[in-house]
Parts: structure tokens; sequence; C-alpha cells
């Protein structure tokens, strides 16, 4: 029934232009994303506030993210699913960025919504992907599009959808995020230091994949194009 239900929110998801998606989750929670005031944020943070740093200093202007300190790609990314993260750090829920908890903890919500409707309308196609071998590159290619079937683990593009284009707003476009980033994600879930995740999904899959599972899986999908399709 879960999977039922997987197969049906992608499909639905798959029926919307990006642009679309974008519009109908920046006013999810019945709150509208302004981009301009995101903007600000972004650029400025808070002089009022020195907890809640420009968003720019770690994520880039134009949500690019730092692939050598982690820190993720938010360009393209689902508002609603920045928020929720943002909500998490904000009430601790979230832990693997510590610096992240005391910057949402001093955003209202209506400056989470601005923020991410800021980024969601960034390019996507702006970061560059793993320089990992072609080898690793199908190895991944194999995990991401069937699983590990011996671990029992699933496609990951059975609730990222293809290439990583990600099923708004529960589960994030990942085709085209840092592999660092991914890779941390995994480990973070894989050893206890992140469960937010929906139904506690990814705290029981990662732990069932090797470091090597990991590794490559990161490296695909850091280099899929999440706007195409499979």
């Amino acid at each position: 029934m879960r999977t039922l239900h997987w197969a049906l929110a992608l499909a639905a998801s798959m029926a919307l232009t990006p642009a679309a998606v974008a519009a109908e989750s920046e006013q999810a929670d019945g709150v509208q994303g302004d981009p301009e005031a995101g903007k600000e944020l972004v650029m400025q943070g808070k002089p009022d506030n020195p907890q809640v740093l420009a968003c720019k200093t770690c994520h880039g202007k134009d949500g690019k993210g730092n692939a050598m300190a982690n820190f993720p790609r938010l360009a393209g990314q689902d508002p609603a699913y920045q928020v929720k993260q943002l909500k998490n750090f904000a009430a601790g829920e979230r832990e693997n960025y510590p610096q992240m908890n005391n910057i949402a903890g001093g955003m209202s919500e209506q400056e989470m919504h601005d923020v991410a409707a800021y980024y969601a309308r960034k390019d996507v196609s702006v970061v560059g992907g793993s320089d990992a071998s072609q080898d690793v590159l199908a190895k991944g290619e194999r995990i991401a599009k069937v699983g590990v079937s011996e671990s029992n683990v699933p496609a990951c593009t059975s609730c990222h959808g293809p290439k990583g284009k990600g099923v708004p707003p529960v589960f994030p476009q990942i085709g085209g995020q840092h592999a660092g980033y991914i890779e941390k994600q995994l480990n973070d879930w894989k050893g206890g230091n992140r469960a937010n995740d929906p139904a506690q999904m990814m705290t029981e899959i990662a732990p069932k994949l090797s470091d090597d599972q990991i590794a490559a899986a990161a490296a695909y999908f850091s280099n899929a194009e999440s706007g195409g399709s499979d």
C-alpha cells in the first residue's frame, strides 16, 4: 500500500511543470513565499539578529551551495521541502548541521517561506557533478534505478523520481546535488545523526548500504540532469 502511494505521488508530480510545482509549493501551509523578501535575507541576513547569517554565506546567492563544505545546493529545490527542513532545524528535530539550528531558530515562518521561494526559482543547472569513474557511476545508476535486491533496498527513483527530480513536497530533488552532501546525508542516517525523514524510510534504508554503494549513488545523482526523464 505504501509503495502504491509513492507511485501515485510520483505520477502526479510528473504531470506538473517545475514552475507550476514551485508556485503551488510556495503556498504550502497557507503561507505565500515572497522571493524578493527572501532575496534580502539571502543577501543580508537579519542585521538585528546576528545569529541569522546571510544565506549566501554558505549556500551562495544563486543557491549553488559549497561542495567542499558539504553545504547543499538549494537552487530549484521544492519550497515546501526547504521550509520543512528549516522548521526541523529550528525545533531541534534535525541536528546534523548545528549551525542551522540557531539560524533557523531566529527566522519566522514567513521568512522561511520567503527564502525558500527565492532559492526555488534559481537555475538548477549551475552545479557541477562528481568526477567519479564510469564504473562507479554505472554502479550508482544501478542502485538508483533498480536498488539492491539482496539487501532489500528499493530503487532510489521510486521515491525521488527519474534522475532524482524529486516528488514535491515530500521527497527532495537530489539530481544535480553535490555528491559529498548526498553522501553525508546517507551516512548521517546510517549513523543515527539524522532522523527527520518521512516515516523513517531513510533511517531504515541507509544502514543497508555499504560505504561504496553510498558513494556510488551519490556520484550518480550529482551528475544526473534532474530536469530530464529516463
